[in-house]
C-alpha cells in the first residue's frame, strides 16, 4: 500500500490549532496561543466544514494529516473528520484485508471448534461462540454506549428478552443500529444448545462468560477483535466478517439468479445490493457503500463475471460456496496488490 506514504498518521493531539467562539464568528490558534492569520491555512480550515456545533475543537497541523479535525458534537461524542483521499485509502484497505480474512479461514475454523469443545464458560468459549454466531448471521456487534443511550443492540449487548429458539432454530429480534427492527435466525443445532446454556445462567445478558475468579462478566466487542488478531495479528477484526459476508453473499446471489441476459445486468445489480442489504440489515445505500467490494459490481456490470457464473451457476451448494470463496480470494488478492 504505497499510497499510506503520502499521509502524515495521526496518533498525537498535543499540538495543533483549535477553534474559539469570539461570540460573532470563529478564531483559531495554534498550541501556544498565536492566532492563525495564514490564508491558505485558513482556507484548509474552512474546506473541513467543521460543524458549528462542535465544542473542543482540534485542528491538524498538517495538511496531509490522515484526521484533519476532531470535536464533541451535542451528545459529547468525539467525532472525526478525515483527510479525504485517507477514507478511500482506508476503503481500499478494508476490502484488502478480505484476502487475509478469507486465507486464514481454515485456521480459524480449527480455533473456533477447538474453543467451542470446551466445557466451561469461559472468555474463549463465549467470545468463540459469538464469532461463530457473526459468521453465519452476519449479525452487528454492538457496544455498550449505543444500547445505553438509544436502545439499540448487538450482539454483545443483547439481552435474554431479544432471544427465541423455535422449532430448533435460534431468533434474534432486536432494535438495531438507526432505530431499525431486526430479525436473525440462525438452525445451526451447536449454537443453538450453547445458547441455551446462556440462557440458563442469572441475569438479562446473553453472553455472559465467567473469569478466573468465578465471576461473571459481559463479553464486550474488544474481546471478539482480541480473540480474532489471535489468528490473524490484529488485522482482522468482527466488521471484517460481516464485510466478507457481504461479498459473500454478493457472488452467491449472482450464480442463483443472474440469468445471463445483457439486458437486465443493472437490474440484477440493483437485485444484488437489495439481497446483500437485507442480510446485513442495511440499506442498499450502505451496503453498496461500505460492505461490497467495488470490484465485484465492476466485473460483474463489465460482463468479466459472465463466464465465471456461467460455470458455477448449476453446481450444488457445496462446490457453488467452493467457487464463490475461491473467487473471492483472487478477487481480494487484486483489491490487495493494487
Amino acid at each position: 500500500m504505497a499510497a499510506k506514504k503520502s499521509f502524515k498518521y495521526i496518533r498525537s493531539f498535543s499540538t495543533g490549532i483549535y477553534r474559539l467562539n469570539t461570540g460573532r464568528e470563529f478564531e483559531y490558534c495554534d498550541h501556544e496561543g498565536s492566532q492563525i492569520a495564514d490564508p491558505s491555512v485558513l482556507s484548509r480550515i474552512n474546506s473541513l466544514s467543521i460543524p458549528p456545533n462542535w465544542t473542543d475543537v482540534w485542528i491538524c497541523p498538517h495538511k496531509n494529516g490522515h484526521i484533519q479535525a476532531t470535536g464533541l458534537d451535542n451528545r459529547q461524542r468525539k467525532q472525526y473528520i478525515y483527510h479525504a483521499n485517507w477514507t478511500s485509502f482506508r476503503d481500499q484497505n478494508k476490502f484488502s484485508k478480505l484476502y487475509l480474512y478469507g486465507k486464514g479461514l481454515a485456521a480459524l475454523k480449527k480455533q473456533l471448534a477447538r474453543d467451542l469443545k470446551g466445557k466451561n464458560l469461559d472468555q474463549r468459549f463465549v467470545c468463540a461462540l459469538a464469532i461463530t454466531i457473526i459468521q453465519y448471521t452476519s449479525i452487528r456487534p454492538g457496544n455498550t454506549f449505543y444500547s445505553n443511550s438509544n436502545g439499540s443492540f448487538g450482539l454483545t449487548t443483547l439481552q435474554k428478552k431479544h432471544v427465541k429458539i423455535i422449532t430448533g432454530k435460534l431468533i434474534f429480534r432486536y432494535k438495531g443500529k438507526r432505530g431499525i427492527r431486526q430479525e436473525k435466525a440462525c438452525d445451526k443445532k451447536m449454537i443453538c444448545s450453547q445458547i441455551v446454556r446462556l440462557l440458563e445462567l442469572p441475569g438479562r445478558q446473553l453472553l455472559q462468560y465467567f473469569d478466573h475468579q468465578n465471576k461473571k462478566r459481559p463479553i464486550q466487542p474488544t474481546h471478539l477483535n482480541n480473540y480474532l488478531s489471535e489468528v490473524y495479528a490484529g488485522d482482522v477484526t468482527s466488521k471484517t466478517i460481516r464485510t466478507w459476508n457481504a461479498c459473500f453473499r454478493a457472488l452467491g446471489h449472482l450464480l442463483e439468479n443472474y440469468p445471463g441476459n445483457i439486458k437486465v445486468r443493472e437490474k440484477s445489480s440493483k437485485e444484488l445490493v437489495r439481497s446483500v442489504a437485507y442480510h446485513l440489515g442495511n440499506t442498499p445505500s450502505i451496503a453498496r457503500k461500505s460492505y461490497i467490494c467495488p470490484v465485484i459490481l465492476e466485473k460483474f456490470e463489465a460482463g468479466k463475471l459472465d463466464s465465471w457464473i456461467k460455470r458455477n451457476a448449476r453446481a450444488n451448494k457445496r462446490d457453488r460456496e467452493a467457487a464463490v470463496q475461491k473467487k473471492l480470494l483472487k478477487l481480494f488478492k487484486g483489491c490487495q496488490d493494487r
